[in-house]
């Protein structure tokens, strides 16, 4: 019984932990952004956020990946743009509005950048998964495909 209840309580301190340990990148993100710093850094802080914030506030995450996308515009940061257009996308995926979120995640798909970090096969995937969720599994399928084959 003793061990039953240590057990417990062992895994609830684990869990408080590990929410508490995502609350710490979101805060140190948002103390970031108090700050004063050149634009396409506040472009990747703004994107990061956003990333960090959709498994939890998906309204919130959306408004950040915006912002993201308006200064990355006016900047002509095109690693932050092409992040963010992702990050929009999911957004609208979170919405259920999936041509917004398809236009997105190809809009960001047609930036080219060097190291682009995975972004491009991740653009496919969400969208084989949007594709997926509206029954189309021969797009879907060819989105996945593409995913596979594009960072050889």
């Amino acid at each position: 019984m003793i061990s039953k209840r240590i057990t417990l309580v062992l895994c609830f301190l684990l869990l408080i932990g590990q929410l508490y340990g995502q609350r710490d990148v979101k805060d140190s993100l948002e103390t970031i952004l108090r700050t004063e710093m050149e634009p396409n850094r506040r472009v990747d802080a703004l994107n990061e956020l956003s990333y960090q914030y959709y498994d939890y506030d998906d309204s919130l995450a959306f408004a950040y990946a915006r912002a993201a996308l308006e200064l990355a515009l006016n900047g002509n940061y095109k690693k932050g743009i092409k992040y963010a257009y992702t990050l929009v996308g999911l957004g609208y995926s979170s919405r259920s509005e999936y041509r917004l979120a398809i236009t997105n995640y190809r809009q960001s798909d047609r930036i080219k950048i060097k190291d682009d970090n995975g972004n491009a096969t991740y653009n496919l995937v969400l969208i084989g998964n949007l594709y997926r969720d509206m029954a189309m599994y021969d797009s879907a399928m060819l989105m996945y495909r593409s995913a596979k084959t594009a960072n050889r």
